[in-house]
């Protein structure tokens, strides 16, 4: 599946910082139900573009994880920060305003 409509996102690979929380990820689950969720039931606005939420109905809900670029910045969520390595390819879809970016995984976009 193709998903071009994602290629002028700005890019973020490599080395990020996120702590480890709950999300509805279950069999079926969406990117696009994630991010409703998060909107409707938590008040969190991700600042996630229209334009992209109808392809993230066709991304399973793991292929989104919320990182941060620094280690100070996680730290203001929790203190129980992992460092991750995000996929080549992966893309910054939204953002918390507090140093927190949604960021879709590499591996789950194909252009």
């Amino acid at each position: 599946m193709s998903f071009n409509i994602f290629k002028s996102l700005p890019c973020f690979e490599g080395k990020a910082y996120r702590v480890d929380y709950d999300l509805p990820y279950g069999r079926g689950v969406s990117a696009y139900d994630v991010i409703k969720y998060e909107e409707e039931e938590l008040g969190n606005d991700n600042n996630v573009p229209r334009a992209i939420l109808s392809a993230l109905k066709k991304v399973p809900g793991p292929g989104l994880v919320w990182v941060t670029k620094n280690i100070e910045d996680a730290k203001v969520y929790r203190d129980n920060v992992q460092e991750v390595l995000l996929d080549e390819g992966s893309r910054i879809i939204g953002e918390d305003g507090e140093g927190g970016y949604l960021v879709l995984k590499g591996r789950y976009i194909e252009f």
